[in-house]
């Protein structure tokens, strides 16, 4: 089970082992269906299938997008996502191994670790008016991973930063490097808050743009932000179609 006591490389450990085995799965799922998979991506762009597991009492959670291209099924696999429960509140951990599969080559790219707070995950729905009906945190969470194309990290305004603080999470994992609190623009100007602690941001919650102070929107809406909103969503873009 992931602990607050574990180090950055001990939570990655876990979070990679559950990815492999999730990989492992997605190919035998493919394997054993592979006939019926081809039949039925043929009639349909994508075929979407969640993948769930438990390793030392820690469940794990990813999602798999599985297309043809050229003829042979390729799939995409979404973070890995789990929950950690602290007296500190709810967390969302996320690590992405992305895998591109051609002719049974595979190759594998380890993002960084991300924790999305539980308060930001539903401030995200509330806000954007989203429902959320018999929803898990773990499926907010996915949805968000899909809306959330464009993250352009930058302050927007020093007056909302200092009103949340310093960063204060006291997790082991997050004890490396230097603390700071940021904004990150998302999508077309909506704003997340988020600690960043080292090298592991912390998205704590979630500001609309029509929340923003007139001042804020008018920076928000300068052509060189959005063409940082646009460039990431570019991005984002090609590495989801792997």
């Amino acid at each position: 089970m992931i602990l607050t006591t574990f180090t950055r490389g001990e939570v990655i450990e876990k979070l990679h082992q559950a990815a492999d085995l999730f990989e492992e799965r997605s190919r035998n799922y493919c394997y054993q269906n592979q006939k019926v998979m081809v039949v039925r991506l043929k009639k349909k762009k994508e075929e979407v299938k969640f993948f769930s597991c438990e390793l030392d009492g820690q469940r794990y959670y990813q999602k798999y997008t599985y297309c043809l291209s050229s003829g042979y099924i390729m799939s995409n696999s979404s973070s890995v996502v789990t929950v950690l429960s602290d007296s500190k509140g709810v967390f969302v951990l996320l690590h992405s191994p992305l895998f591109s599969r051609a002719n049974d080559y595979y190759m594998k790219t380890s993002l960084e670790l991300r924790v999305f707070s539980g308060h930001f995950v539903n401030r995200f729905f509330e806000r954007t008016g989203r429902s959320s009906i018999n929803m898990t945190l773990v499926d907010k969470t996915m949805v968000i991973l899909e809306q959330m194309q464009s993250m352009v990290p930058s302050t927007v305004d020093d007056e909302v930063i200092r009103r949340h603080g310093e960063p204060s999470l006291p997790f082991v994992f997050l004890q490396e490097g230097k603390k700071e609190v940021e904004c990150s623009y998302l999508n077309d100007g909506d704003i997340a808050i988020v600690e960043r602690y080292g090298p592991v941001p912390v998205w704590r919650t979630y500001v609309a743009k029509e929340m923003l102070f007139n001042s804020q929107r008018e920076f928000v809406d300068k052509p060189e932000i959005q063409e940082g909103i646009q460039f990431a969503k570019d991005v984002s873009s090609k590495l989801n179609k792997g």
